[in-house]
C-alpha cells in the first residue's frame, strides 16, 4: 500500500512495491476519469460520427481522424481536466499538465491521450514517439528480437519549491510530473461500433509488462506495409495481463444501427469483471 502521506510527486514514493502501486493507481484513477466523460458524449458523438458525410477532397480516414480528435479533446475538457498555465507541447492530440487530485495528495501528472480510429480493434497505433516504455518483442515467423527504445519521457520537470526553514530558503528540490499516456480509439464498419480507451503502463511499470522479448502483456509486432517489423499496442494482451485487466475499457453500442449512448460499463479485475458505473470497486 501507499503511505497515506502527503506527496507531491510520483518520486516522493519510495523506488518499489509502493511506487508501482501509485504509478498503478494514478493511471487508472485518470482512465476511469476519461472514461466516464467519452460514456457521457457517446449519444453525441454517434450522432456525430454516422451522420456527417466526408467533406469534398477528404479521404474517409483523415476524416475519421479528425473526429476522433474533436472527441478526445471534448472529453478532456468535459472531464474538468484543467492545465497549469504553462504550455507544453507534445505528439499528442491533447496533452495536460496538471496537479491530479488523490487520496494521497494532488500529484504532478503530465498526462497525453491521443485519438486513433480503425476498422479493427485489436491492437492500437502509436507512432513512434508516444511509446509510454521501451518495447522488445520476439518476431513470431522469424524468431528475431524487434526492440523500439524511443519513448515519451517518464516524467518532466515543474517548478522548484522550497524546502527546509526559513535560513534555508534558497534550498529548492524539483517537482516531476508523471507522464500518463492513454489511447481513445474509434472502432467502426462503417458505423461506430465502439470506443475503446487504453491506459498504457508507464516506463516504470516496465519490469512487470515487458521486461524482455520473452515476458510481453502488451506489445506485440507487425504487419504493416511500411514496416513490417512495426511495433504495436496489442489490446488483447494487456485487456488479459495478470496486474491490470481495468487498462483496457470498451464502450459499446448495443446496437450499431441506432444513434443512442454507449453502454456504460466498467472493466476491472481480477477477475475480470463489469461493473455499471454506480459501483466502482476498491
Amino acid at each position: 500500500m501507499v503511505p497515506a502521506t502527503h506527496i507531491q510527486s510520483y518520486l516522493d514514493v519510495p523506488p518499489g512495491p509502493q511506487r508501482i502501486a501509485l504509478v498503478e493507481q494514478v493511471e487508472r484513477q485518470t482512465l476511469r476519469q476519461l472514461t466516464q466523460s467519452v460514456q457521457e458524449l457517446s449519444l453525441y458523438f454517434k450522432r456525430l460520427f454516422d451522420t456527417t458525410p466526408v467533406p469534398y477532397g477528404v479521404s474517409k480516414s483523415a476524416h475519421t481522424a479528425r473526429l476522433a480528435e474533436h472527441l478526445v479533446r471534448s472529453a478532456v475538457d468535459r472531464a474538468n481536466i484543467a492545465p497549469i498555465d504553462d504550455f507544453y507541447e507534445g505528439d499528442f492530440d491533447v496533452r495536460r499538465v496538471r496537479w491530479c487530485p488523490t487520496v494521497f495528495g494532488t500529484l504532478a501528472q503530465d498526462l497525453r491521450v491521443d485519438a486513433k480510429a480503425s476498422t479493427e480493434r485489436s491492437r492500437i497505433r502509436p507512432s513512434a514517439s508516444q511509446f509510454s516504455m521501451p518495447a522488445t518483442i520476439t518476431e513470431p515467423q522469424s524468431g528475431r528480437v524487434v526492440q523500439n527504445r524511443r519513448t515519451v519521457n517518464p516524467h518532466i520537470v515543474l517548478r522548484p519549491r522550497v524546502v527546509g526553514g526559513p535560513k534555508r530558503s534558497e534550498r529548492t528540490q524539483a517537482i516531476a510530473a508523471i507522464t500518463t499516456v492513454i489511447y481513445v480509439h474509434l472502432h467502426y464498419k462503417p458505423l461506430l461500433k465502439s470506443i475503446l480507451l487504453v491506459a498504457s503502463p508507464h516506463a516504470y511499470l516496465r519490469r512487470r509488462y515487458n521486461p524482455s522479448s520473452a515476458v510481453n502483456h502488451i506489445w506485440s509486432v507487425g504487419p504493416e506495409p511500411n514496416d513490417p517489423r512495426a511495433v504495436r499496442l496489442n489490446i488483447g494482451l494487456l485487456s488479459a495481463n495478470p496486474y491490470s485487466p481495468w487498462r483496457v475499457q470498451e464502450l459499446r453500442y448495443s446496437d450499431p444501427r441506432e444513434i443512442s449512448f454507449a453502454d456504460p460499463l466498467w472493466i476491472d479485475g481480477p477477475p475480470r469483471a463489469g461493473h455499471p458505473f454506480a459501483y466502482i470497486p476498491a
